[in-house]
């Protein structure tokens, strides 16, 4: 995120990707006015330190995790569900 701080966003338990490796910055996350240097880079503890961020969840993923229209072949149980009608990029519903 191109940005100096976390004042217009929330990040709530969110499910997120453990990188393969932290051959630069070690962080997960990137947060700075600019595109810089490492400085911007934030690991989970520094991320989980903003108060607009809660319950995040990582995992490591794997090429099979995603079938080749892009949908999760894995059991992602570790959200709750949200009300409302949802959608995907290319407008399908769930388990469609």
């Amino acid at each position: 995120m191109l940005d100096d701080n976390l004042n217009h966003a929330q990040f709530l338990t969110n499910l997120w990707a453990n990188p393969k490796h932290l051959a630069w910055g070690n962080g997960w996350h990137y947060l700075f006015g600019h595109w810089s240097d490492v400085a911007g880079y934030k690991n989970r503890a520094e991320w989980s330190g903003y108060s607009q961020c809660h319950g995040e969840k990582y995992r490591d993923f794997d090429i099979t995790d995603l079938d080749s229209g892009f949908r999760p072949q894995f059991n992602a149980s570790l959200g709750t569900a949200v009300p409302g009608l949802q959608r995907d990029y290319r407008g399908h519903a769930p388990g469609h």
